[in-house]
């Protein structure tokens, strides 16, 4: 038996109330939006000049968002993203703190809704012995 199964719409509820307007789940939401209609493009130009437009519109949108997000952080827009090169080894970015991740804060807080839901559901439905 899945011991989340009762619990999970009340804990979805309040994990999409809560991150509904948090710029990190914002973004990833957008950026999911995005990823997911490139992936049911079903068609490609082989005509050389319409797909780097379509690369430079699609850079666009990537820009658009990471710029939201940064502006939503007090962050400093950026003027183009920047490209990763595979060739290079990648170099972490400065430390987060974990209070400052949101990710981490928000599995928190849901491990916390469950513990709640889960006690006032064991005061209301005590276990006769």
């Amino acid at each position: 038996m899945n011991p989340f199964k009762p619990f999970l719409t009340e804990l979805k509820a309040r994990h999409e109330a809560r991150t509904n307007d948090n710029p990190d789940f914002v973004f990833t939401r957008d950026r999911l939006a995005l990823t997911q209609e490139l992936t049911h493009e079903t068609t490609i130009s082989l005509n050389e000049d319409k797909r780097r437009a379509q690369q430079e519109r699609i850079e666009e949108r990537q820009l658009a968002l990471e710029n939201t997000l940064r502006k939503a952080k007090g962050e400093e827009p950026l003027a183009k993203l920047e490209r990763e090169d595979e060739t290079t080894p990648h170099i972490e970015d400065k430390k987060i703190k974990p209070e400052d991740d949101a990710y981490l804060s928000e599995s928190g807080r849901i491990l916390l809704d469950y513990l709640g839901v889960q006690n006032a559901m064991a005061k209301n439905n005590p276990v006769e012995q």
